[in-house]
């Protein structure tokens, strides 16, 4: 994927013009400032070196710009970087011994921060670089003709378009994200995964995200059942929306929802579904939902009129950032408190889910409705003006990184943050998350007998229980013998895997007699095989008691004895 283009806009035509002061306004300055009524600004002094490499790195871009070669945001980082070491090491051979200390992170903040000092009014990135502002004016007008042909309401006009989010992501400039630059390997703020976001022109409908991660069975994941999930759960490699997922979407679950949709409002099964030329949106998708007819954006449009990316999209990211800021102020305010470290370990994708329909469910249905003012003005019925959702979350999240201990963050750092999840990743990067997927797979692998011979002992001495209490307490023999016989039937295959995994146990051990071991630690620290050939585990196994007793607050099962380690009753089976 070639990267997005910048345009830059210069912003000397925003100068302010000079204004004269009079004698007497310069007198009464001079007596506020004698009498301490003048405010006085600390200026702290940039070495020199960062005024060259800003200098020099405008040029470059103008440079690019002129040539017509496309920019990214991350080019440019990459860019400042490479200028940085050439300039500090100049500085160093010229006898500058403060340029050897000096250190430079082109964070996202920075990036803010340079754009402003730079007079940079707007870098505008990806299509809108090129955006066909004649054709995107006569567009909407194009559509309308259509509406009125299909006769469709509000209700029935639709959009949807895929955004990127780095789940597991900070601000670059707060600790956590500098102590993982300093890790090699994987990173975690790197883990990216695509979502599929989309509502009616009404504003009253938002779609269940379709979402596409690199793995379909990352370990916060296994065992939970991917239909009760906030999300349609889908996985390829590069964690991308194809022809197939999308065709899949729409057949599967966008078509089924019209059909009930409309049948629920009383309107007729169809829709007009809006949607951009990209790559994973076939033409041929057309022919894959009889109830919906595709339209799709003129090329080069996309930035000035898809509804989604006119505000949602934003809305979105913020309110997702909000939650994890708000995620790790409760974890440190909790009254088992963990580190902020510990807490940002324990972060999961399963975690990320959660917030993930938190974020989804705070957009509100103003926002879904305004942002089609540009596509559909005469089906807005909220009041047209600032995106006040975006302006407040991104309060909010600065706020809540200031009471966290990010105190380092500021207002231009969170723009930065919100704005980095639309980077794409680099060849090197793809290549760490392709190495970090195949160990998930494995792990995944390695997770999948779930059941181990002690936690089918549990079962079945729950079976036993239940089984005893119903004989014991049930006036109705015939009914408590029914109870008893099902309870059997349903844990016959239990039963026979607990056994299977007992006969599979007890041939290892037999085995590991005839094979010599090698351990540093003493005799009386490591279990020794009984000479039986089977372990103090499987005797535990074999005179399994069936006790219960009642209470008020319902059964107390009786305390299991400790498994040896390296026992077939061990939770690390």
């Amino acid at each position: 994927m070639s990267p997005p283009k910048v345009k830059i806009v210069l912003e000397t035509e925003m100068k302010r013009a000079r204004k004269a002061l009079t004698i007497e306004q310069k007198i009464e300055v001079i007596k506020r400032i004698e009498n301490g009524g003048g405010k006085m600004h600390r200026v702290t002094s940039r070495h020199e070196v960062f005024e060259k490499l800003e200098k020099h790195l405008v040029e470059w871009m103008g440079t690019q710009a002129n040539q017509g070669i496309p920019l990214s945001t991350m080019l440019i980082q990459q860019k400042a970087m490479s200028l940085f070491e050439d300039l500090r090491k100049k500085a160093v051979e010229e006898g500058d011994s403060d340029a050897k200390d000096l250190s430079f992170k082109a964070s996202h903040g920075w990036f803010e921060r340079f754009k402003n000092r730079s007079m940079l009014r707007t870098i505008i990135t990806g299509e809108a670089a090129s955006a066909d502002h004649g054709v995107a004016a006569v567009f909407p007008a194009q559509l309308q003709k259509i509406i009125n042909e299909g006769g469709y309401t509000a209700k029935q006009i639709f959009n949807v378009d895929e955004m990127g989010l780095f789940w597991k992501r900070m601000p670059s400039c707060t600790f956590i994200s500098q102590n993982e630059r300093n890790v090699p390997g994987h990173k975690a703020s790197k883990d990216k995964l695509t979502l599929l976001l989309g509502g009616n022109c009404a504003g009253e409908v938002k779609l269940k995200p379709l979402l596409v991660y690199h793995s379909e069975n990352p370990p916060a994941l296994i065992g939970m059942v991917k239909s009760s999930l906030p999300v349609i759960w889908r996985s390829n490699r590069r964690a991308w929306v194809t022809r197939e997922i999308f065709a899949d979407y729409v057949q599967t679950y966008l078509s089924p929802f019209i059909k009930k949709y409309t049948a629920e409002h009383s309107l007729a099964n169809k829709a007009l579904l809006i949607i951009d030329s990209a790559p994973g949106h076939p033409s041929s998708i057309v022919d894959h939902g009889d109830n919906i007819q595709v339209v799709f954006l003129p090329p080069k449009t996309t930035s000035l009129l898809q509804p989604m990316d006119q505000g949602v999209i934003t809305t979105f990211r913020a309110y997702y950032s909000q939650s994890l800021m708000q995620y790790l102020l409760d974890g440190v305010n909790a009254k088992e408190s963990l580190s902020l470290k510990q807490l940002w370990k324990d972060f999961s994708i399963k975690k990320a889910l959660e917030f993930i329909d938190h974020a989804w469910h705070k957009v509100s249905p103003k926002t879904m409705n305004v942002v089609w003012n540009k596509l559909c003005p005469q089906f807005v019925t909220f009041e047209v003006s600032g995106f006040e959702e975006v302006t407040d979350a991104k309060a909010k999240i600065l706020a809540l990184a200031m009471e966290v201990g990010f105190k380092e963050v500021d207002g231009a750092d969170v723009e930065g943050f919100l704005q980095s999840h639309g980077e794409e990743l680099t060849a090197d990067e793809l290549i760490q998350l392709d190495r970090h997927r195949l160990t998930e797979e494995e792990e995944e692998e390695e997770a999948r007998y779930t059941l181990n011979t002690d936690q089918l002992r549990i079962v079945m001495d729950h079976g036993d229980k239940m089984t005893n209490i119903i004989s014991k307490y049930d006036h109705d023999m015939m009914r408590s013998i029914a109870f008893k016989n099902a309870i059997n039937s349903a844990l016959a295959p239990f039963k026979e895997l607990y056994e299977r995994r007992l006969q599979e146990h007890k041939q290892s051990s037999i085995l590991s007699c005839f094979c010599p071991t090698e351990s540093s630690t003493s005799p009386t620290d490591s279990p020794q095989p009984s000479t039986s050939g089977t372990s103090s585990g499987d005797t535990l196994i074999k005179k399994r008691k069936l006790s219960f007793s009642i209470s008020d607050s319902g059964f107390e099962f009786p305390p299991q004895s400790p498994s040896p380690p390296n026992s077939p009753l061990s939770p690390q089976e």
